[in-house]
């Protein structure tokens, strides 16, 4: 009988997406099939320590005490015991690129992207000035650094945003991801307390103009040895005035039409965007990104997701589903991927 590949699904971290990465590994792990893996469950505490646990399932089942991750087993370190890391860490500190590059560093092989994919699209405001500058649409933005303006001169910095965008705006966290600290302000009278609330998320803000009646529109994305591949576009209809948190993860009213409706023209087009984005951002492995349709049907990149939720409601693994790949089949892709990247060095 063929060995099998050993799996460490890590999963938890320091970031606020914190539950939703628990949510996540446990429908990865359920989805893996345990013919052909091994599977380790590495959970990381909000405080940044390890442990190997029974399963995203049952994390208080500890097999040792949480500890650093060069930690030891016996006499093996948690890194000689896997083939490969899944990570499923949503937010800093996860897809970010800092577990990347301890992967990197010590030549673990690991599922998705690398450094330069992960730091840059967990970072939103260099994600919209590099898709910008080759070519891909991005809806009008402002940048904000953390700094004491807004406490001592909230009116200077409210007329700023007002004379160069068009209300309502949203207020986003550049470095957060699961829609957390972000505002849909109407006027400028609420500007400076959605200001506030993104700065606890982020010392850099990105503040962005509103698709009036926007269509929301998203696309996996794959890649291996043989390229690039892109799924069926789907959309996404939200219960609340846009897709935030609380519509993401409890209220479970959120609409999906799979494939989305669209003309043939107009899904290429996409398409061809989820594909460019993909290479312009150096992203490997698996990637979501996110489109904002207006009425007349130019489309514009919102956001690109590095490690995309891989909950039994996310849309990555339904998409590819709708494009003739199971969840199961998709996750062995996702694991021959990242062994291939490792083998090609």
């Amino acid at each position: 009988m063929k060995n099998k590949i050993k799996i460490g699904l890590l999963f938890g971290g320091m970031s606020p997406e914190h539950e939703i990465s628990i949510i996540s590994a446990k429908s990865v792990y359920k989805n893996l099939d345990k013919e052909k893996y091994e599977v380790f469950s590495y959970y990381i505490d909000k405080k940044g320590f390890w442990s190997e646990v029974e399963s995203p399932e049952n994390i208080e089942k500890r097999k040792n005490e949480p500890a650093p991750f060069i930690a030891f087993k016996g006499n093996s370190s948690f890194i000689e015991l896997v083939d490969i890391f899944f990570p499923i860490l949503h937010g800093p500190y996860g897809e970010d690129g800092t577990v990347q590059g301890i992967f990197e560093s010590l030549k673990i092989p690991f599922v998705g992207a690398g450094v330069a994919g992960a730091s840059v699209t967990m970072d939103k405001v260099l994600t919209k000035k590099i898709l910008e500058a080759d070519g891909i649409p991005v809806t009008d933005y402002l940048i904000l650094w953390k700094n004491n303006d807004i406490l001592t001169e909230p009116q200077r910095i409210t007329d700023s945003v007002y004379e160069a965008l068009k209300f309502p705006v949203f207020v986003k966290p550049s470095n957060s991801g699961s829609s957390i600290g972000i505002t849909k302000v109407k006027n400028t009278e609420n500007l400076p307390s959605a200001i506030k609330k993104a700065f606890k998320y982020s010392e850099k803000i990105l503040i962005e103009e509103e698709i009036e009646n926007a269509r929301e529109i998203e696309v996996s994305v794959f890649s291996d040895k043989k390229g690039i591949r892109v799924s069926v576009p789907g959309e996404v209809i939200p219960f609340n005035e846009f897709y935030d948190y609380e519509d993401k993860y409890k209220l479970g009213k959120t609409k999906f039409k799979i494939p989305a409706k669209l003309p043939e023209k107009l899904v290429r087009k996409i398409q061809k965007a989820a594909y460019d984005s993909f290479r312009i951002l150096e992203l490997y492995g698996m990637s979501r990104v996110d489109f904002l349709l207006d009425k007349d049907n130019n489309f514009y990149v919102n956001e690109v997701n590095a490690i995309p939720g891989f909950t039994s409601i996310s849309m990555y693994p339904r998409l590819w589903e709708e494009s003739g790949i199971k969840y199961s089949g998709l996750l062995d892709l996702l694991i021959q991927s990242g062994l291939q990247r490792y083998e090609q060095r």
